[in-house]
């Protein structure tokens, strides 16, 4: 399917990666780094891309590099700041480290946005607020929740009007919303045989 004109695609990478001790984004996960991962599903979705980063490791990607607006309140933190930089009302927010979402799963998120806030998938009854679909409309109550220092993802998406999708039949991997953050996770899914974006 084509890209999306009215939908930005933002790669959450402003995380410390102190579980890493390098930048996490830039590890090589069967010899393609983990953003990659993320900017080719994105890019199946849209021809916009941003990265928001508190660091200058992506100034060589082709894709423009914001900094949080407030710094130290993870996620929510980069979020807010996509939307106050976006020019789009839909914007397709992905960790840097979930290198096995898929395009699908994006797809099925916007065709299930309605006229909340927030649209995030749930999978085996887990909810994953940092692959999911956020309104430009969520930047000024999530601004309120910034500057009262509520910076918890699930405590913000009780506060947004949040459409949870239940995708655990839709026939995605167990894998697919796993997050890299250590050496030791990296080594278990760094092998060839592995498959990643295959599930389209």
């Amino acid at each position: 399917m084509n890209p999306l004109p009215l939908v930005t695609g933002v790669v959450l990478a402003g995380g410390a990666s102190s579980r890493m001790g390098t930048c996490k984004a830039r590890v090589l996960l069967n010899g393609k780094p983990m953003i990659g991962y993320v900017t080719d599903v994105l890019s199946a979705v849209t021809d916009t891309i941003m990265v928001i980063s508190n660091t200058d490791d992506f100034a060589d990607l082709p894709y423009p590099v914001y900094p949080d607006v407030f710094r130290g309140c993870g996620p929510l933190g980069g979020i807010h700041s996509a939307l106050t930089h976006t020019t789009t009302e839909i914007n397709v927010v992905v960790s840097c480290d979930m290198p096995f979402v898929t395009s699908h799963i994006i797809r099925v998120l916007l065709d299930a946005q309605a006229s909340t806030m927030v649209t995030v998938p749930v999978h085996n009854g887990n909810t994953e607020p940092l692959c999911g679909i956020y309104s430009r409309r969520a930047a000024t109550t999530i601004e309120k929740l910034l500057q009262r220092q509520q910076w918890k993802m699930m405590d913000a998406l009780k506060i947004l009007t949040t459409t949870y999708v239940d995708v655990s039949s839709i026939g995605i991997a167990d894998h697919c919303f796993t997050n890299i953050n250590t050496p030791g996770e990296l080594q278990k899914y760094d092998r060839p045989s592995t498959h990643f974006q295959g599930e389209n």
